[in-house]
Formats: structure tokens, C-alpha cells, sequence
């Protein structure tokens, strides 16, 4: 008896019948998604290297109820000029679904340098300053990094 059969505590490793030119009973494998991911990080990492560095950035904004339609506006205008920069992977915006006052913007960035190059572009600051007043309190952010 090979050392895997049924001993796997694995949850994607699933027994296979056995049959003709198939596996024998009790083997085990991997299924291909599985194995597809480590090879999709593994090929993103190598190609692109900022896996490690990457910067995720969520940052929470409360609106005055008169506001919402403005914020928006001027929020998905911004959000399209960030996608293009070159370090900015990503740039949501979230809505919170029982209080629509409530956005969550994600931002990932390649690294700290695309982040900082983001607030030195031309249209952070006017969107900085024209949702400034829009805001019932000031936006916090909180940052994380990829694990």
C-alpha cells in the first residue's frame, strides 16, 4: 500500500474508482484547478515580479445623504483616470448595499512607488478637494499587503 492511500487529510485530494486504464482504488489526486492556481501565481510572479510588493489600499469615505449622486460622480470619473496609470492594478468603487452613504474604494497598486505616483497625478488632487466637502467626516484608509 503506497503511503497516501487513504491517509490523505487533504480536502482536494478525492479517491478515484478503479476500472480499466484507470486508477486503482484508494489513489488519490490533485485536481487540475488546483494545481492551475500555484501555476498562474508562479507564471504572474515570474512575468510581472510585484506579487510580494503589491499595495492593497481600502479607503472608507461616509457621504452626506445629499451628497451621494455628486460623490459618485466625481468618484468613477477619478477611478477611470487611476486604471490608467501604469502602477494602479486596480481602483473599485464599492457602494455599501444598506447604507448607500458608505463607499469603500479598493486600490492596489504594483507597488508603494505607483501609490505615491497616484497622489502626484493631476487629477488626485481636484478629486481630493472637490468630494473634501462632500464628506461627513474624513476618509481613513487602511493598507495591507499581499500574504
Amino acid at each position: 500500500m503506497r503511503f497516501w492511500q487513504n491517509k490523505c487529510p487533504h480536502p482536494l485530494h478525492q479517491p478515484r474508482g478503479g476500472g480499466p486504464g484507470g486508477r486503482k482504488s484508494g489513489q488519490f489526486f490533485v485536481p487540475l484547478a488546483y494545481a492551475g492556481i500555484w501555476v498562474l501565481l508562479f507564471v504572474l510572479e515570474s512575468i510581472f515580479g510585484y506579487y510580494d510588493a503589491m499595495l492593497i489600499v481600502h479607503v472608507h469615505v461616509h457621504v452626506k445623504p445629499e451628497c451621494v449622486a455628486a460623490f459618485q460622480a466625481a468618484t468613477q470619473i477619478n477611478a477611470r483616470l487611476s486604471r490608467l496609470e501604469t502602477g494602479v492594478l486596480t481602483f473599485d468603487v464599492l457602494q455599501q448595499a444598506d447604507a448607500p452613504e458608505r463607499f469603500v474604494l479598493i486600490e492596489i497598486y504594483r507597488d508603494a512607488a505607483a501609490a505615491a505616483a497616484h497622489k502626484e497625478t493631476a487629477h488626485y488632487p481636484v478629486w481630493r478637494d472637490v468630494v473634501a466637502e462632500m464628506m461627513v467626516e474624513p476618509r481613513h484608509s487602511v493598507k495591507f499587503k499581499a500574504a
